[in-house]
């Protein structure tokens, strides 16, 4: 798979990425949870979305910048939501992760 670094190079040596955009990180993204979000399927699904709709909303930086800035916010989505999830640590969240694809995200407007 593709990193996150090298895709943005490829799309550097294009000319097709903002200048001075950057991809966000989970540390620069600010996010809060409880301890009951992850009590059972039901709450873990909506701490899921909400986690999504931050990742997706993050990486908006690539709105607007063609077809081509659509793929990056999906990939930068992604790799967020990968932060989120290992950041969080909880088997729960991680299966439900793994059930929804690893990389895959509700985009939301």
């Amino acid at each position: 798979m593709m990193t996150l670094a090298k895709r943005l190079a490829s799309a550097a040596a294009l000319g097709s990425i903002l200048v001075g955009a950057e991809p966000a990180l989970a540390d620069d993204v600010a996010f809060s949870y409880a301890a009951s979000d992850l009590r059972n399927s039901d709450t873990l699904a909506a701490l899921y979305e909400r986690l999504s709709d931050r990742a997706w909303r993050a990486c908006a930086l690539y709105q607007g910048s063609g077809l081509l800035g659509v793929d990056y916010q999906e990939a930068c989505a992604a790799d967020l939501m990968t932060d989120f999830i290992e950041g969080i640590d909880d088997p729960g969240l991680s299966a439900l992760h793994e059930q929804r694809g690893g990389a895959r995200f509700a985009e939301t407007d």
